[in-house]
């Protein structure tokens, strides 16, 4: 999760304390009762206590502050919008004209694509990023922009992805997409509810490139933790599996080369080329090392659990590369850790696959160098939980 996101995060939950009816379900004073009304059902669904995933008495407090200025607005009794409120109304409806404007005319002229959303004003400005010119956080003119986005999709988007658009475009969408995560949380909520969905979609049946299939793999993945769209859920591991459903037929139909063993399945064959597709990417540049992490729990659910430990396993054996390198040790250390912990709970959970692995890693059998450097990981650690 990137730390841009966990600022918007500590900011929002800061100031619910001391926000507003309109601040607390998150709509504008303009809102209209509808949807007010959905914002409200939206917040207290994540907020109750007996699903989120914030501590009983957080919770709580949170549910009954959005319960109470719920019912403030119902009964007529919320305080009108301060000239703070309408300052920031006004600079939002600015940028959402100023984008839509934007947006239209290069539809009108035939000249629309994703390059057209990176000229708005606050995307560019995060592209501008220096340590003298600091990230844009969140505000309203990146609000705003969003709301002009889903204006503009709304309308055009159906037309536009019918096209027979190339895989580059339809990614560069999505990246577009992930900025906007950054910029505006109405972009976060959007992309959680699945704005992104059919573009990815139009990737994944498209694309004859199995490098952009697997890259919009990695999009999806992240895109969704950032929007923290597999913390809210109530069965995460669920969720997640759902990212993954119907691409492992699709992957394998499309570009599988009918060299894998007949034993493994296919999600295992999704599996093994999105792990080597991501080290492709990250060897070259060592410091993106941290994004290994998603590999843990972002592809390991769609595996048996024999399958599960191979990945897991062969993930500890590439760590071992970036080891030397101190820039990344710390990274190196955290994702070690992580795996070896999903290892340890696979292991508890199906003694029987322990007790193999355990009996396999002999001094006989470690000598004379009969296992893999994956086995010897796993025996290893087997053994360590007896």
């Amino acid at each position: 999760m990137s730390p841009i996101f966990l600022v918007w995060v500590c900011w929002l939950f800061g100031n619910f304390a001391s926000a507003n009816p309109y601040q607390i379900l998150g709509v504008p004073p303009s809102a209209s009762p509808e949807a007010i009304k959905k914002a409200y059902f939206e917040k207290a669904k994540q907020l109750h206590p007996d699903v989120s995933d914030l501590p009983s008495e957080e919770a709580a407090r949170r549910f009954k502050e959005v319960q109470a200025a719920f019912d403030a607005l119902q009964s007529g009794k919320s305080e009108p919008a301060s000239a703070s409120d309408r300052f920031r109304e006004e600079e939002i409806r600015q940028a959402r004209e100023k984008a839509r404007s934007i947006l239209e005319s290069a539809w009108k002229n035939g000249t629309f694509s994703y390059r057209t959303l990176e000229s708005l004003p606050r995307y560019e400005a995060s592209r501008k990023y220096t340590h003298l010119n600091p990230y844009p956080t969140t505000g309203p003119q990146g609000a705003g922009e969003w709301q002009a986005i889903q204006d503009f999709f709304k309308a055009h988007g159906t037309e536009y992805l019918s096209r027979p658009l190339p895989s580059s475009s339809l990614l560069g969408l999505l990246k577009v997409f992930d900025v906007y995560i950054e910029l505006s949380p109405l972009a976060a909520q959007a992309i959680r509810e699945g704005f992104a969905a059919p573009v990815e979609k139009s990737v994944f049946d498209k694309t004859q490139n199995s490098f952009d299939f697997l890259d919009a793999l990695r999009g999806r993945i992240e895109r969704l933790e950032r929007t923290r769209a597999f913390t809210l859920s109530r069965a995460p591991e669920e969720a997640r599996k759902k990212a993954f459903e119907g691409l492992a037929d699709l992957y394998v139909e499309r570009f599988g080369k009918g060299s894998a063993p007949s034993s493994e399945s296919r999600e295992a064959q999704l599996a093994k080329a999105f792990f080597e597709y991501v080290f492709s990417e990250v060897t070259p540049n060592p410091l993106k090392v941290h994004e290994l992490g998603f590999l843990i729990q972002g592809v390991a659910p769609l595996l048996s659990p024999t399958e599960r430990l191979g990945f897991l396993g062969n993930l500890l054996v590439r760590l071992e590369s970036f080891k030397p390198q101190k820039k990344v040790q710390g990274a190196v250390r955290d994702i070690e850790s992580r795996a070896q912990k999903s290892i340890e709970r696979i292991f508890n959970e199906y003694p029987g696959l322990r007790a193999s692995y355990a009996e396999k890693s002999t001094f006989w059998n470690r000598t004379l160098g009969k296992l893999t450097p994956c086995e010897l990981i796993l025996g290893h650690l087997a053994k360590s939980l007896r």
